[in-house]
């Protein structure tokens, strides 16, 4: 079976639910341990930033999977 490939110019498809795990195991991971187990000051303010910038990525990802009614948006609905 040949491998699925992305049009020239668009993302790999990912599912929503892997898009929130990976997204959860990142936050965890350079969000709060850094914190929790007190390492250097530059993990405790680099981790959370990353964290936070994913946060803000696929919150954005949810909205227009949601939201969205550009019909590039909508062909993946069914």
């Amino acid at each position: 079976m040949p491998a699925r490939t992305a049009p020239h110019g668009s993302a790999a498809p990912t599912s929503l639910a892997n898009r929130l795990l990976v997204t959860a195991t990142i936050v965890v991971t350079l969000g709060i341990l850094p914190v929790a187990w007190d390492a250097s000051v530059v993990w405790q303010v680099l981790g959370p930033l990353v964290a936070l910038a994913y946060v803000v990525q696929t919150t954005l990802v949810v909205w227009q999977q949601v939201f969205s009614t550009d019909p590039r948006h909508l062909s993946g609905r069914a």
